[in-house]
């Protein structure tokens, strides 16, 4: 339910008016919820997902819609049509991943071994959605921008260039091949039900749907498969540990990581850590619910069903669902709110996670105590600052600054207060004391 996740979040967005600061705001997080969409979906009919799209593109065109859309004082106006140019944008210059190999052998060939490249030839059409009237119902305009997003996405042209292995006698060697390749499919989201305010549930109505969409233990290929694609395989281990037999078959079925390019020189950053305590933490008595607040503007969703890497609240390591929320709460109030307050563009990349198979370890994810973020628009070297900062100003039990196909940082917190405050790096595998950025 990508597009029900996309609507979600953008709802929440939308409709918390005083969260919007500018429009430029607005079209990095249009930007960033696309994008996270669209990382969930696939090229309808190899499964394959996109790797880099122009993200830049898509904001800057966004932003425009939205000075074009201020401009607009009353009458009828054309922002979805506006906004359809940043999607567009989005898949200028694209490429997909190169896993998994096309199903329909090259042209000429009999089989593909593996694919080298996988580029977007045509950025698709957006459709005309005409002139639309001023609403003031979110759900409404979200549904009429999805429903041309998902029409658009038809419309993507791309080439798959393979190894491949052709007729003959003798058998010829595997040479280069081409596949062509239309339509991109991003699962859908229910429609907005437009109803007397007094008849509103409290409920948030995609809950149902989105637990129903994840296994009850997500250890899945397919579950880590969009938060691997943003990151890559190491985001899946924690500080080191091995998963065992379920993480360790997830990762061989994935691509592995491809490195970005090196820096000149490794960057360092040293930081005295705060001595910050933490905030004391009463655990909530009332029902288990995903639309929890945990903090001013964190819910347990956020940490758990609705992470990039999405799992369900259960009970584990001898700890009840109501004693994994209060670690959660703990976390979010100590370190996700104030970095969300200073840094609006984060992304939760994973907070809670079911247990891997590996007995013996148990991983800060599984005890709602970690984390992993990321931050959109930001370079490798910009994480820097924003990891003293965190480093010399919260209470934390562990930060670990982590490289894969991109960055990330990995944040911990006790809620007993026992926070080592320990500052590690993690660079093809191996850790190493304090920050330091390898990557441009």
């Amino acid at each position: 339910m990508s597009f029900a996740i996309f609507k979600s979040n953008m709802l929440m967005y939308m409709e918390n008016q005083g969260g919007i600061k500018s429009h430029v705001d607005f079209a990095k997080k249009l930007t960033m919820e696309y994008d996270m969409a669209i990382r969930r979906g696939y090229q309808i009919v190899n499964s394959v997902s996109v790797a880099k799209p122009n993200t830049d593109m898509m904001i800057a065109m966004v932003s425009l819609a939205g000075t074009l859309a201020l401009q607009k004082k009353d009458g009828l106006h054309h922002i979805i049509n506006d906004i359809g140019k940043g999607c567009v944008g989005y898949w200028t210059g694209a490429t997909l991943n190169n896993f998994p190999t096309p199903i329909m052998p090259a042209i000429g060939a009999f089989q593909n071994i593996l694919t080298t490249s996988t580029m977007v030839s045509k950025p698709g059409q957006f459709p005309d959605m005409k002139n639309q009237s001023p609403t003031t119902n979110s759900g409404t305009f979200l549904d009429m921008l999805i429903m041309a997003m998902t029409i658009h996405l038809s419309t993507i042209e791309g080439y798959y260039f393979t190894t491949s292995l052709y007729p003959g006698f003798p058998i010829l060697p595997p040479a280069p091949g081409i596949v062509m390749w239309t339509g991109y499919i991003v699962p859908p989201a229910p429609k907005t039900v437009v109803v007397p305010e007094a008849e509103i549930p409290q409920q948030e109505p995609d809950i149902e749907a989105l637990l129903e969409s994840i296994p009850d233990d997500n250890m899945t290929v397919e579950g880590a498969k969009a938060v691997v694609a943003e990151t890559g395989v190491g985001i899946l281990d924690d500080n080191g540990l091995d998963g065992g037999l379920t993480i360790a078959a997830i990762k061989q079925a994935l691509p592995p990581d491809v490195e970005p390019p090196k820096g000149d020189t490794i960057l360092e950053e040293s930081a005295v850590a705060s001595e910050t305590e933490n905030a004391v933490i009463e655990c909530s008595s009332t029902a288990f619910n995903y639309n929890a607040k945990l903090s001013d503007s964190v819910k347990l969703k956020d940490l758990s069903i609705i992470a990039t890497f999405a799992h369900k609240i259960k009970p584990q390591h001898g700890l009840s669902k109501e004693d994994i929320v209060c670690n959660l709460q703990s976390l979010s109030v100590n370190v996700l709110e104030p970095i969300k307050q200073n840094y609006p563009n984060l992304v939760i990349n994973s907070g809670f996670r079911g247990t891997p198979s590996l007995k013996g370890k148990v991983s800060q994810h599984e005890i709602g105590e970690a984390m992993d973020i990321q931050f959109v628009g930001l370079k490798p070297r910009e994480y820097l600052p924003i990891a003293k900062w965190v480093i010399e100003n919260l209470s934390f039990d562990q930060l670990i600054f982590e490289h894969g196909n991109s960055i990330w940082l990995h944040i911990s917190n006790k809620r007993s207060g026992l926070n080592r405050k320990r500052v590690m790096t993690m660079y093809k595998g191996g850790y190493t004391n304090g920050l330091r950025c390898h990557y441009a």
